[in-house]
Formats: structure tokens, sequence, C-alpha cells
């Protein structure tokens, strides 16, 4: 597995973050096999094309990889919310220079621990939200933690 011409492979990072006085925890893991060496961008500096002299021994000359992403977080998101928060990994990862080839396999998926609460007779069953003008913080968190996965 390679990434942007490096050794790739499987990472993680996480982050805690707090609304309204609760804290949050956001995890990412990521499973990378993609990139050319002279599309890597650090800081908006195409730093991929500076350094051509640490080319790997082998390279797959296939334009296609991989990027494997799951988001987990304890915040209570509806459903919509976490697929929002997934989208946000491919726009972190394309900050980084990457792009998705026709037959790329790239897979983004985001879920939430909370559960519902249920009242005595388990006739009603309940979900604590948090509101979508709260889920900026968490939304950006998977676009901010490709610093961390890379």
């Amino acid at each position: 597995m390679w990434l942007y011409g490096f050794k790739g492979g499987t990472g993680s990072s996480s982050r805690i973050i707090t609304i309204d006085s609760r804290e949050y925890t956001i995890g990412v893991l990521a499973q990378t096999n993609f990139g050319d060496r002279d599309e890597l961008v650090v800081a908006g500096v195409p730093i991929g094309k500076e350094i051509q002299d640490l080319q790997p021994i082998f390279r797959d000359p296939r334009s296609d990889g991989s990027l494997i992403v799951i988001v987990a977080t304890d915040a209570p998101l509806l459903p919509n919310y976490l697929k929002q928060v997934a989208k946000m990994v491919s726009l972190g990862m394309a900050r980084t220079g990457s792009s998705s080839g026709n037959s790329s396999g790239d897979i983004f998926l985001a879920f939430s621990t909370v559960e519902p609460t249920f009242n005595k007779e388990y006739t009603e069953m309940n979900w604590k939200v948090i509101p979508k003008w709260h889920l900026d913080p968490i939304s950006k968190q998977p676009f901010m933690l490709r610093k961390k996965l890379l």
C-alpha cells in the first residue's frame, strides 16, 4: 500500500470537542492506498514535486487506488448529519492533492454510538440530537484530522 509514493496503510486520529459545555469525541480510521508523489500538497505547497529524489523502488503504474475512512463519534447526530460529516472527509483529502480515479475504491462512513432512551414500558423511544446550527465543530473535524492521518 502506498500514500503519495510513501508507505501507506492504516492510520487513526481523534479529537475531543466541546459543544455547549459537553465534550464529544470524534475518531477517524483511514486505510490509504492512493496518490502519486507529485500530487502531494501540504499547507497549500506542492511538496511532492520538490521531493522527487525520494521515489520508492516500486511504483504501481495504475492511476487508481483506494481510500477507506470510518468516522466514529459519541456526539448525538441524526443520519443526515452523519452523511454530512462523511462528505467532509473527501474535502479534507482533496486538500492534500488527492483526486478520485475512475475505478478508485473510495468509501467514507460515519456513525454515532449514541443510543436512544426508553420509557418504563418501552413504548416510547427518545433521541437527544445536536441541532444543525451546532454541527460545524463536528463536521469540520474529519476535514481537520487529515493533517494527523497523513
